[in-house]
């Protein structure tokens, strides 16, 4: 059975290029009170064994190990709850898993942290998506546009699903001409640099 502080010594070797951090046995204390005091009685977490292992910078998430040896990431809302499912919570099986999604996570807002960024340059309006009208220079996108195609003016990696690291810039041009999304750059995993459709 995992011991919640091997639990915070493997996320502390892992949680680097994150915006997660582990929390100490002390650190743990309030935040496991916090989560009780707030648990409707129906909650899925209600009468297990939870202890906060990793927070969210700038957040009220919080993650905890189950008795069960599952990791639960809890949102939580600093208020009894009355309503099953709050406060919200994802679980994971493994380490592993809530480590890919934090990536992911962590990936995504680079993303649109550099579509922000790339589309500063350009007057508002004057990048908009001529299918559905999403605007990328304020990092917008259609989830199911084929010009949008997974992103604004920038994405993680679409060759790896952003496994590795690596965020794709739009073709702007080559996009619209071709009216399905073009993207440049090189996955880490491959260091071909190639447009991708």
């Amino acid at each position: 059975m995992l011991r919640a502080s091997d639990v915070r010594k493997q996320l502390a070797n892992h949680l680097k290029g994150t915006d997660w951090t582990p929390v100490g046995r002390l650190g743990a204390l309030p935040l496991n009170r916090a989560l009780h005091k707030e648990m409707a009685p129906t909650h899925l977490l209600r009468g297990q064994s939870v202890t906060a292992v990793a927070r969210q910078i700038g957040s009220d998430t919080v993650l905890y190990l189950t008795g069960n040896g599952r990791l639960a990431e809890v949102h939580l809302t600093w208020s009894r709850q009355t309503v099953a499912n709050w406060p919200s919570t994802t679980f994971y099986d493994t380490i592993e898993d809530f480590l890919a999604a934090a990536r992911s996570e962590a990936h995504y807002i680079a993303a649109m942290e550099l579509s922000l960024s790339l589309g500063a340059a350009h007057p508002e309006g004057t990048l908009l998506c001529t299918l559905c009208g999403s605007d990328w220079g304020q990092g917008d996108f259609g989830d199911t546009c084929p010009l949008c195609g997974g992103g604004a003016l920038a994405r993680p990696c679409p060759k790896c699903g952003g496994t590795c690291g690596a965020l794709w810039t739009r073709a702007i041009i080559d996009s619209v001409d071709q009216g399905e999304a073009v993207w440049i750059g090189a996955c880490k995993t491959n260091d071909a640099v190639t447009p991708h459709q």
